[in-house]
């Protein structure tokens, strides 16, 4: 037994696949390592017992000790975990094994994990090694599934024949050639589930004489901060930043639109608790440029320092508002009640708008149940509230900003994360 520590996820072909090794196993056979961490997601860690990890091991190395990671990761294919959770893991496992041998399997998991490890690997001077399938090429053998009885599939195993006439298949390939390949799939891939930091942080660290991509995704997080002139400063691509600042009409927009971007960005990546909260004060602004742009009513001429001066208002206006907020105007500050109801004094009850921005406020209770809850917010749970999902209420209001700023309403939120999207993956090369 050498002075090895391996570490392995474990995948669909572990631990026997085809009458062969699985890729954990086959290294466990040629390296004979003092002690195993298997890692499993959510899905695999159902398996543990019934498949016989251990068991496997222990018939080739008995001495071996086997620890068992298990985890509550549901998506085995998204980098952007496996590029967090994989570094603590190696670092405690070095720490707990101080002179031995680190082993990181690189062909077991799914692409994203085998990714992951090479590039931890790489980083950290460790051994990878690749496992090659039997058929030298992709394996079409059975993966292993339920009712798989693993003591049976051991005993025909023909990796267990004559010691010597067996065929290694394992090796530890140079993976410094592969570097930028790796580093820039995991790039896309952080890209593509809108996790911009992630792939800033690898860009940085990776990649830092791609000064383009860098400074792109810097002007991304930018805009998602609502540092808009910032972000276009950034950005070689001014196309991304359609809606300029010549009308005070346009620079509404603008700040609008970029605000629209950024709930959006909350429903890509499931945020929808924060959507919520970011809801009543994208609508009180939308609600005052309509009723200024549209129907000629400043509200700013009624209001001083977010308070309401209710003689201003003209007296049916008043009535019209008092009855629908159910209290006197007197004392009264701005409020998404009060945008709605001035809306419906103006556009009238009935009006389609009107009707949108009611049922908005009358859902507007979840943004209160969320500020003052400790768990977040699903969309089935908005659903219900609102009446509708949030992207879907993204592109109505999308399309009640084109009725207020016109042809300065460009393109929509969806269409930017798409061609912000497509921007970034090109820099990526």
């Amino acid at each position: 037994m050498g002075d090895y520590v391996l570490f392995s996820a474990i995948g669909t072909s572990d631990p026997i696949r085809g009458n062969f090794d699985g890729p954990m196993l086959h290294v466990v056979r040629h390296y004979r390592p003092k002690k195993v961490y298997l890692f499993f997601t959510e899905e695999m860690s159902q398996r543990v017992d019934e498949f016989g990890y251990e068991w496997c091991v222990k018939q080739l190395c008995p001495e071996c000790e086997v620890v068992v990671i298990l985890t509550d990761i549901e998506n085995a294919h998204d980098y952007s975990v496996f590029i967090n959770e994989f570094p603590k893991h190696i670092e405690r496992i070095r720490d707990e094994n101080k002179g031995a041998t680190l082993i990181l399997t690189v062909s077991s998991g799914t692409q994203q994990m085998c990714s992951c490890l090479a590039l931890e690997a790489l980083s950290r001077g460790l051994l990878a090694v690749q496992v090659s399938t039997p058929e030298k090429g992709a394996s079409f053998s059975k993966r292993v599934y339920k009712g798989f009885e693993y003591q049976q599939a051991f005993e025909n195993d023909f990796d267990n024949g004559v010691a010597g006439e067996t065929e290694n298949r394992c090796r530890e390939p140079d993976l410094s050639y592969y570097r930028h390949i790796i580093v820039k799939s995991q790039i896309r891939e952080l890209i593509n589930v809108y996790d911009y930091h992630g792939a800033l942080r690898l860009a940085k660290s990776e990649l830092s004489g791609n000064i383009r991509l860098i400074r792109e995704l810097e002007s991304v997080i930018l805009r998602l901060q609502m540092k808009t002139d910032e972000a276009e400063a950034k950005t070689s691509d001014k196309s991304l930043f359609p809606v300029k600042k010549s009308t005070y009409r346009e620079k509404r927009c603008r700040i609008l639109s970029e605000y629209l971007l950024v709930m959006f960005h909350k429903t890509l990546i499931v945020s929808i608790d924060d959507f919520s909260l970011r809801l009543t004060p994208f609508l009180q602004q939308l609600i005052a440029d309509y009723l200024e742009f549209v129907f000629g009513f400043k509200i700013k001429e009624y209001i001083v320092k977010n308070n309401i001066i209710p003689d201003r208002f003209p007296p049916e206006m008043r009535a019209f508002v008092e009855s629908e907020i159910g209290a006197e105007l007197k004392g009264h500050k701005m409020s998404l009640l009060l945008m709605v109801s001035l809306f419906k004094y103006h556009a009238g009850t009935e009006d389609v708008d009107s009707i949108l921005f009611s049922g908005l406020l009358n859902g507007n209770r979840l943004r209160n149940d969320v500020a003052h809850s400790l768990t977040g917010l699903t969309e089935d749970e908005f659903e219900e509230g609102y009446g509708l999902t949030p992207k879907l209420l993204v592109h109505k209001l999308f399309g009640i900003m084109k009725k207020v700023y016109g042809t300065h309403a460009k393109i929509s939120p969806e269409q930017y994360a798409e061609k912000i999207t497509a921007v970034l993956l090109e820099v990526v090369g």
